[in-house]
Formats: structure tokens, C-alpha cells, sequence
């Protein structure tokens, strides 16, 4: 499996917490990573994709404590292929396209009978479900309804991140695969694994968002949770 993380906030990100948030997701996976950073005074993000295992911790923050502004939006992901395939930076998420950036945790197990949301995305399951949410824009859905639909029509597990280029704002939805996020009120954090920061389960079934400028979880919508193991 895989991990997500990030943290949102209305003030300068602590660099130093995304870094642990990291480091504490590669138990899930380590065979590369990629972050998204928008930094204050910008929405478009900036997407960087790495191999961990090359990178120092130290330098890592450096990275982040180099940009003109500080960050406001750190978003991230840790792979491990349910596959197999060989790793390349363009099946490493956070995947791009137009308006949305997006990331997923866990596996898909009916994808290819989505075969034309995938669009010009990489043939990856994550990018079917990427690519069902921006179809389902293009069919005049409103962002949450889209979401709503292809989490419920898709089966399979995952915990998601989508980030909205337009606004800066991050929705988060689960199924199955774990999120957990913080209880404080001045930034928002969450992580596929549970640390003293993300101390509260995200509920399953629920679709939130989360605004920069007010960094909490907001309810925006609902899908049927579906178990993996009703589909095997």
C-alpha cells in the first residue's frame, strides 16, 4: 500500500512536520514520492517527484525552505506498487491534470471498466479514478458530486487527496485505507498513518474540504462505502 500525508494552513507550513509526516509514511511504501507545494500568495502548485532513498533528510528541507515564499499547502504521497510495475515519475503520483492535482492510497479493482476516464493520463488505477472525476466536471458535475459518483460506482479501497488549482482548496475522501488527521484548530494535518499529530480516524464515506485561509474539515458530501472483500 501506499501513504498519504500534508498539512494546510492558513500561515507559513512547518517544514519540519511535513518532513516527519513523511518519513513516518514510508513504512507504506518506499519506492518513490512525490509532494505538491503551493506556497503563499500562489494556487497553481509546483509537484516534485523523487526516489527517497536518495534524498537526505536535510536536504529535503532544504528543498521546501528554498521557495521565494513559505508554503501553504504541502501535499504528499509514498508508493508502493499493488503491481509491481517498475517505477517511472510518470506513474508516481501526484498526478496533474488540468484544473486538479491528485494523489490515492490503496488499490482499484475494476479500473479497466472505466477505460475512457483515463484520458491522457498514465495507465495507472489511481489515474481511472483521477480521470472519472474530471469526466464527470466535464459532464457539468459540481466537484463534490463528481467525487460522490466515482466513489461510489468505483470498488476497491483509498484514501484520496484531489487539490483544486483554482481556489487552493484539498478534498479528502476515504474508503477502507486509512487518513487520519489532526484536532487542531490552526493548521490542518493528515496521514495514512496515525501519529501524535493525526490522532482522529477520517470517517469513511464522507467526502470534506478543506479551505487554506480556514484550515478545517468540511462535510461537502456522501458515497456508499463499498468492502473490498464483498467484491473478491
Amino acid at each position: 500500500m501506499c501513504g498519504v500525508f500534508g498539512v494546510i494552513a492558513n500561515e507559513p507550513v512547518d517544514t519540519q512536520l511535513f518532513q516527519d509526516l513523511a518519513v513516518a509514511n514510508r513504512d507504506r511504501g518506499s519506492r518513490g514520492e512525490g509532494w505538491l507545494i503551493r506556497y503563499e500568495g500562489k494556487t497553481d502548485p509546483e509537484t516534485i517527484k523523487f526516489d527517497p532513498a536518495t534524498l537526505e533528510t536535510d536536504h529535503l528541507i532544504s528543498i521546501l525552505d528554498g521557495y521565494p515564499k513559505p508554503p501553504r499547502v504541502l501535499l504528499g504521497h509514498c508508493l508502493a506498487p499493488t503491481n509491481g510495475d517498475a517505477v517511472s515519475p510518470e506513474r508516481m503520483h501526484p498526478f496533474q491534470w488540468r484544473d486538479f492535482a491528485f494523489a490515492h492510497n490503496g488499490i482499484l479493482l475494476d479500473y479497466r471498466k472505466w477505460v475512457t476516464w483515463r484520458g491522457n493520463l498514465p495507465d495507472v488505477d489511481s489515474c481511472y479514478m483521477f480521470g472519472g472525476i474530471q469526466t464527470k466536471i466535464d459532464d457539468k458535475m459540481s466537484i463534490e458530486a463528481a467525487i460522490e459518483y466515482v466513489a461510489t460506482t468505483m470498488s476497491g479501497q483509498f484514501a484520496c487527496w484531489l487539490y483544486h488549482k483554482p481556489t487552493g482548496v484539498t478534498y479528502l475522501w476515504r474508503n477502507m485505507s486509512p487518513s487520519y488527521v489532526s484536532s487542531e484548530i490552526e493548521r490542518f494535518v493528515f496521514s495514512s498513518v496515525q501519529t501524535a499529530v493525526t490522532d482522529l480516524l477520517l470517517p469513511e464515506g464522507t467526502v470534506f474540504k478543506i479551505v487554506p485561509a480556514r484550515p478545517r474539515l468540511n462535510k461537502v458530501g456522501t458515497f456508499k462505502v463499498n468492502s473490498i472483500y464483498e467484491v473478491l
